[in-house]
Order: C-alpha cells, then structure tokens, then sequence
C-alpha cells in the first residue's frame, strides 16, 4: 500500500480500459475520499462527484491531487480511501477503481518507501 505524508500532497491515480482492456477517455470522471475516526464512522475527506483531472496526452488516465491535512486527527497509520468512477461514452456503463493510501507523519522508518513512489492498487468493476 502507499504512503502519504501529512503535510503533503499525494496523486490518486487511475486508468479506465473498455471491455477489452483497451484505455478509454469517460464521461464524468469524479472522486470520493473518505476513512473511519476512531468510533468506525465514516468521515468525508473529498466529497463524491469532486471531479477528477484527465492526465495530459494520455487515454483514459485521471489524476487527483490531495493534500492530506496538516491538522489530520485520525491517526498514524490510518488509511485513506478513494473511489474513483466514470461513465463509458459508448455504452453509458459505470466503471470504478479503488485506490488506498496509509498516511503516516514521515517517511522515516517505511523501509523500500519513497514519496511518490508507485504502488496503485485498483480494482475495475464494470
């Protein structure tokens, strides 16, 4: 899983691939980002629908860029989680991804980490 810095901006990244896997511009690229306090409520980091930045020459790629609080109060080690959607213009089908982030107040002591090192998880439902 990757890490964010409080303090720092980390990139939510995502592809959206057609049915056959191919990379494909959407319509409505959006975000959401969320975790969980303490008690296991959610809390709203980034709310749905806040609209996601289409990576310059690319197909289908879409950028999010977060700074993580400097007053984050959900503790160390905690992730962060965001949901990622768009719609496919051909044939109106909603794809998701999901990406996680650990936020962490330094880097020291994430042996083999990097800031901005990438690690992306994602999961493509259709």
């Amino acid at each position: 899983m990757p890490f964010g810095i409080i303090g720092q901006t980390y990139t939510f990244h995502t592809l959206f691939v057609d049915s056959l896997n191919n990379p494909t511009p959407v319509n409505n690229p959006e975000i959401e980002v969320y975790t969980f306090d303490k008690q296991g409520n959610k809390v709203i980091l980034v709310a749905a629908g806040t609209v996601l930045s289409a990576v310059p020459n690319t197909v289908g790629e879409y950028i999010y860029l977060w700074t993580i609080p400097q007053g984050w109060t959900h503790g160390v080690g905690v992730p962060a989680t965001a949901f990622m959607k768009g719609t496919d213009p051909n044939d109106g089908s909603i794809s998701i991804s999901e990406e996680t982030v650990t936020v962490t107040d330094s880097p020291v002591g994430w042996v083999g980490m990097k800031v901005g090192q990438a690690g992306i998880v994602s999961r493509f439902l259709k």
